[in-house]
């Protein structure tokens, strides 16, 4: 499916993309590129990108030849998870960290994309794994984490179970337009992927804007769109979100890429996903 974006006054790129194959599209790569020039992090997904000077949230501040990345004003000097970082914690079935001004990959998934029963036995093997490896973990036992737990997760939602309703384009549409309602405002929306049953999505807080709570927006606002074009009831989403602060900037990249890179994974073709990147967004300025 094309990629709509666009800024709040202004259009900037329509393209039709399938992730395995280069892409062109006029849209600004700050810092290490200038205009004309290939985006060297796109280039590296396999996708290309000409580069013009256009507005945008990061483009505006890197539009100059003589731009020191020290200078570069973002809404938090320290956008990451670190050891010093002080967080809020909010619990429910899932713990939702609050860092301000942090950058938060966000995973929601419709209701009927995991079986019940599936899902419990993982949680209650996620619980055990917890018990035998207490924190703090290495390299080995963080990634066995990752494998048997987020992965298997990921795995399980690209399998496209349930009504897939997202994979309708019109449906997926209402997914990126309530993400970009409060776009600029509580938020700099980076990059989003509305696949069949779920959706990822990259972004960074502005002020106390309270992740958990942005998110649930998008899924309300979206959810009753839906709905009434499907002429149903009930929920759409599952109420929890699985959302992380980004903690650095190789997982920053490594989300940017995930979510670029999941349709291609899931095995779908243009027309069955809708992806959205932010006009100027370079992970790499962040260093």
């Amino acid at each position: 499916m094309y990629v709509h974006s666009e800024s709040r006054n202004n259009v900037f790129c329509r393209l039709g993309i399938t992730p395995q194959a280069p892409v062109h599209c006029s849209s600004y790569g700050p810092a290490l590129c200038r205009p004309g020039m290939v985006n060297p992090l796109l280039a590296a997904c396999g996708t290309y990108a000409t580069i013009c000077s256009v507005a945008s949230p990061w483009g505006n501040r890197m539009n100059d030849d003589k731009t020191n990345l020290d200078e570069v004003p973002f809404s938090n000097p320290e956008p990451f998870l670190t050891h010093a970082s002080r967080v809020g914690i909010q619990e429910r079935h899932l713990p939702h960290w609050q860092l301000d001004g942090a950058f938060y990959f966000v995973t929601s998934r419709l209701v009927d994309s995991l079986p019940a029963d599936k899902l419990q036995a993982w949680r209650t093997e996620k619980q055990c794994f917890l018990r035998e490896h207490p924190r703090p973990w290495d390299a080995g036992t963080l990634a066995l984490y990752r494998e048997q737990f987020p992965q298997r997760i990921e795995r399980w939602l690209d399998q496209g179970r349930g009504a897939c309703v997202l994979r309708d384009g019109h449906n997926a549409r209402e997914v990126l337009t309530a993400a970009r309602r409060f776009d600029g405002e509580r938020c700099d929306l980076a990059s989003l992927v509305v696949m069949p049953n779920h959706m990822h999505a990259l972004f960074q807080l502005r002020g106390e804007t309270d992740a958990d709570r942005l998110v649930g927006v998008w899924k309300g606002v979206s959810a009753r769109e839906i709905n009434r074009r499907l002429a149903r009831r009930g929920n759409l989403w599952q109420q929890e979100n699985w959302d992380r602060i980004v903690r650095g900037l190789p997982d920053l990249v490594r989300c940017f890429n995930y979510i670029k890179q999941n349709p291609a994974m899931a095995g779908l073709s243009d027309g069955e996903f809708l992806y959205y990147e932010a006009p100027g967004f370079l992970p790499e300025a962040f260093i």
